[in-house]
């Protein structure tokens, strides 16, 4: 059984009924745990499961720059990357680059216990 675990959220989240125009991640783990447990209750062996994961992320343009928390508002997908050339897409290394370029330190919202 393959999984993607990627592309869960997006500019697409804009119009969505069930979604609506948020931050969120396109790699959510609180989501994804909660997806998998539904094999883990079905006893789907775990080496039966390959992840697809993702090395680029999602951007968004925010509503209200102050707010960029997980449940603000997004008014659209972020600016084209200069290599992806993708309206809410940028590939690892741009954001590996705008985050030294603009000396920020991400951040990781935790939602679901690490084990």
């Amino acid at each position: 059984m393959q999984i993607m675990l990627y592309d869960l959220h997006g500019a697409w989240d804009l119009t969505g009924k069930w979604t609506g125009p948020y931050v969120n991640s396109h790699t959510n783990m609180t989501e994804i745990n909660q997806a998998l447990d539904l094999l883990w209750r079905n006893n789907i062996d775990p080496d039966k499961v390959v992840y697809g994961m993702a090395f680029y992320g999602r951007s968004f343009t925010l509503t209200n720059p102050s707010c960029s928390d997980p449940g603000c508002t997004i008014a659209s997908g972020g600016d084209a990357g200069q290599c992806s050339g993708t309206v809410g897409v940028l590939l690892n290394p741009e954001i590996q680059s705008i985050i030294s370029k603009n000396n920020l330190k991400p951040k990781l919202y935790v939602s679901c216990p690490l084990s």
